[in-house]
Order: structure tokens, then C-alpha cells, then sequence
């Protein structure tokens, strides 16, 4: 007979455990596993090698190319685009080269170089403008 309580004890603590509404936990787990999905999907596209190591080869047409070629042809642009920062101020070049090539944000620039935010977005528009102006004479037809 104690057997029988004890039993009966037990199946009605698990039903009361199991009869919970379980559906926020649920949809915090979803939720989670989309956000962990999303990071992994873009981890790979950053770094094909990594999803090309992993067995994915959705994303090898974005692995560098190391031939010789290859590797004349990005010094050549690199080596075009510094002749154009020849044409752009200092001050203006200087902003570009923070924001674009370091990667900061507008305000990172301005405190770095000591100059208010607004002098620092109306320097970065007139560099670009120049690039653009410069970039676009080069590609007309003479």
C-alpha cells in the first residue's frame, strides 16, 4: 500500500510540475537560438575561411585571392587611391583616414583631433566630395 501512495505521490508533483505554462521559457529558448543562429551565420560570412574549414562552401567566392596577380593589381589600387588623397586637404584627410580607414566613429575622429563634431562631418563631406569629383574625371572619356 505504500507503494501505491508513494507512486501516486509522485504522479501528481510531476503533473503539477508538468501542467506549468512553459511556453515563455519556450519562446526565450527560440528567441536565443535565432540570436546564436544569426551570429553564427554572420561569423561565417566574415570569415569564409572559417565556414570553408567547417564544411560550408556557401561563402568561398568572398575568400582572398593570394595569386601574383592579384596581388599587383590590389597594390595598384591601393597606390591609385593614396595618389587621389593627394588632391584632398589635410584636415580633411585626416578625418577620412580615421573614419574610414581605422574605422572610428565621427565623434572618435573629432576628439582625436581636437576639433568640434560638426567641423568634423563638414571636413569629411568635402574629402569625399573630392574623391568623388576626382574619381569621376579619371573615368571620363578624354
Amino acid at each position: 500500500m505504500r507503494l501505491y501512495h508513494c507512486l501516486f505521490f509522485l504522479t501528481a508533483i510531476a503533473g503539477s510540475v508538468f501542467a506549468q505554462d512553459l511556453s515563455p521559457v519556450a519562446e526565450r529558448v527560440t528567441a536565443q537560438n535565432a540570436l546564436f543562429e544569426e551570429q553564427y551565420e554572420t561569423d561565417l560570412r566574415n570569415f569564409p575561411e572559417r565556414a570553408t574549414a567547417y564544411g560550408d562552401y556557401r561563402y568561398n567566392d568572398k575568400l582572398a585571392d593570394y595569386s601574383l596577380a592579384a596581388i599587383a593589381q590590389r597594390h595598384q589600387t591601393d597606390e591609385a587611391f593614396l595618389a587621389l588623397l593627394d588632391f584632398v586637404s589635410p584636415a580633411s584627410r585626416a578625418v577620412l583616414l580615421l573614419h574610414y580607414q581605422h574605422d572610428l566613429s565621427l565623434e572618435e575622429s573629432a576628439a582625436i583631433l581636437e576639433i568640434p563634431i560638426g567641423t568634423a562631418k563638414s571636413r569629411l563631406h568635402y574629402g569625399v566630395a573630392t574623391l568623388r569629383k576626382h574619381l569621376t574625371s579619371e573615368r571620363k572619356p578624354a
